[in-house]
């Protein structure tokens, strides 16, 4: 189950701009096009400029940065602005010109059909009368003499004639439809002049960011206020590249290297700790020795426990240069132990994970991090886009942006948790447990099933 790691808005559709404009009007086109000629001069002239100096911004008006197509076409894409407005209007105007074009055949085939109907009717009255008038005893008198009569002679004459006319009336019908449906084809084939703004405005969610708006506007402190619905908004204006990093939560039980062997078969509780923790993941320096800032009472702690300890000066500087520089891993220490440790394009649970089938891991685009901090990688190649060719060396080093404040917000990324697995609500864990007491020391241990192995071991 995917949890975003940022605050849920309870009103996803909300409006970023309480002055909301239809399409048209956001392109400055008139709501009569078929009236106008040319493109608006104010579409025209829109003058794109940066201000020497930016002001300050809410957070509603990042979101509309952001967010906002019709904004960040106007900041992005002039030309392309320009050019829709001029296609819109162009297809209005053709498809207003083939809709006259239309009635005007409609009303032509209306009259043609009309017209052949009356005659039609005049037709059949006049065959009724002249059968009415062959069954008269005169007339199939002289129809046996051979003498014709006038009035069978004229109403033949007449019928004859509405037949004509009826047949060119015929011929003109199908040729007014011919007509019809050969202009009726273009006018299906003329996109719709609001699914090509609909169709711009989506291509404008997806226009990239530059450097320095990722730098002024990916701020933690503003991706915190963002519902997950935003977040995924955001990252399609983002490369598609993503940094992950393992937290354990229960009985670590896998292992993908002996170098990353430390808790095997013991209790983690890596993701509450976070959570509780001000919701920030902390370098190791900050977790594990406690240095978690700068100010003086901090670092006194740090050099407390070992580093003051010693006997004079000399041991104190050895001390202190071992704690901050020794090490057998292959990055140097102090940088190692003083940045968060993610992983590229991939989701390092084989090595930092807890529990199969129970990771709990936190994602971030690379872009904001990379904007928003210091960063290394610690690998062969140096690359965001795909994982290490060796997985081990898969650590890109990012380091708090202040030393205030040494850590990267879990709010600033997404969080993500197992959605099927069932757990223990109290530890997290898959496995039963309780609290043990061994060597005076009281940690959590793993219920084990009596019953199942000693259907194993005699």
């Amino acid at each position: 189950m995917l949890v975003g790691g940022c605050a849920i808005d309870e009103n996803p559709e909300r409006e970023y701009n309480p002055n909301m404009k239809t399409p048209e009007q956001q392109l400055n086109m008139p709501p009569e096009p078929e009236r106008q000629t040319e493109i608006p001069t104010s579409l025209q002239s829109e003058p794109v400029t940066e201000p020497s100096e930016k002001p300050w911004q809410t957070i509603e008006q990042i979101k509309q940065t952001l967010f906002d197509p019709h904004i960040i076409s106007k900041k992005h894409d002039h030309e392309g602005r320009m050019a829709t407005a001029s296609e819109i209007t162009r297809r209005r105007h053709e498809s207003q010109s083939l809709r006259v074009d239309i009635g005007g055949r409609e009303n032509t085939l209306a009259q043609i059909e009309q017209q052949t109907s009356v005659l039609s009717a005049l037709k059949a009255e006049k065959i009724i009368v002249l059968e009415q008038r062959t069954e008269n005893v005169l007339v199939r008198l002289k129809s046996i003499l051979n003498i014709k009569d006038r009035s069978v002679g004229a109403l033949e004459t007449e019928i004859g004639s509405l037949t004509t006319e009826i047949e060119t009336l015929v011929t003109q019908t199908e040729e007014a439809r011919m007509e019809l449906a050969m202009l009726r084809q273009p006018q299906e084939n003329i996109p719709d002049p609001r699914k090509l703004l609909e169709a711009y405005y989506e291509k404008m969610e997806t226009v990239p960011l530059t450097n320095t708006e990722k730098r002024e506007l990916l701020k933690p402190e503003m991706l915190v206020e963002l519902s997950t619905e935003e977040y995924i908004a955001l990252w399609r204006r983002l490369n598609p590249h993503f940094l992950s990093h393992v937290t354990r939560q229960g009985f670590r039980d896998h292992n993908a290297m002996v170098y990353h062997s430390a808790g095997l078969q013991e209790f983690h509780n890596g993701l509450v700790s976070v959570l509780e923790d001000e919701k920030i993941l902390r370098p190791p320096i900050a977790v594990h020795e406690g240095l978690r800032s700068r100010d003086e009472a901090t670092v006194k702690r740090f050099l407390d426990d070992w580093v003051l300890q010693a006997e004079n000066e000399e041991e104190a500087k050895d001390r202190l240069n071992r704690l901050l520089h020794f090490s057998f891993a292959t990055a140097p220490k102090y940088p190692d132990q003083t940045a968060v440790h993610f992983a590229a394009q991939i989701v390092a649970d084989g090595y930092y994970g807890g529990e199969r089938n129970n990771e709990s891991f936190f994602i971030y685009p690379s872009d904001i991090l990379a904007s928003q901090h210091h960063f290394a990688f610690n690998g062969w190649e140096k690359d965001f886009t795909q994982p290490q060719s060796e997985t081990k060396w898969n650590d890109v080093f990012i380091w708090p942006s202040s030393v205030d404040n040494p850590g990267v917000l879990v709010d600033a990324g997404m969080v993500f948790l197992p959605e099927t697995t069932l757990v223990d609500p109290e530890t997290g864990s898959k496995y039963t447990s309780e609290m043990r007491t061994a060597e005076g020391e009281e940690k959590r241990v793993m219920i084990e099933d009596e019953k199942l192995i000693s259907a194993f071991v005699k």
